[in-house]
């Protein structure tokens, strides 16, 4: 997640049991990460109600509201799972390594860059891009991304 590469904070790896890695690796995901990729989807949800409040006529409103509610928690599902498949993504198929003469993270191999994790197979753009096709796929129904996370996450 790109939120964490300012941020104090403790970076899991998400791919491989959670392991610790430096700030910035591809794949790294914060509690605080995930939690605002949740926030996000809320707020999107919580967007999409209020402008259905705002564009039904008055004596449909009460039950025009009751119907749209169950986007709140929907968006807030989507915008985690979103979040997740791009972390997945970024720890599987985007480059990370260490230059040990910048002493930073980067994402190209070079002869003074060690391989943290991930294949040289896409940028991040392309990461971005590839999780969006995804996620947008699953949402009309192609593919189950929402159930497939919670069963990889909370075994079941």
């Amino acid at each position: 997640m790109e939120v964490t590469v300012t941020l104090t904070v403790v970076v899991k790896a998400i791919q491989c049991d959670f392991q610790f890695v430096k700030k910035g690796t591809n794949g790294g995901v914060t509690k605080r990460g995930l939690l605002a990729a949740a926030a996000a989807g809320s707020v999107i949800g919580l967007s999409f109600v209020l402008l259905g409040i705002s564009a039904t006529r008055c004596e449909g409103k009460g039950s025009t509201v009751l119907k749209q509610l169950p986007v709140i928690p929907v968006a807030t599902l989507a915008g985690l799972c979103g979040s997740v498949i791009d972390s997945l993504l970024g720890a599987t198929l985007q480059f990370s390594g260490f230059c040990s003469i910048r002493g930073k993270m980067v994402g190209k191999p070079g002869s003074t860059v060690r391989r943290i994790s991930g294949a040289n197979i896409l940028d991040n753009n392309a990461v971005n891009f590839v999780s969006i096709m995804l996620y947008s796929h699953s949402s009309i129904g192609k593919v189950d991304f929402t159930n497939i996370i919670i069963k990889t996450v909370f075994g079941s």
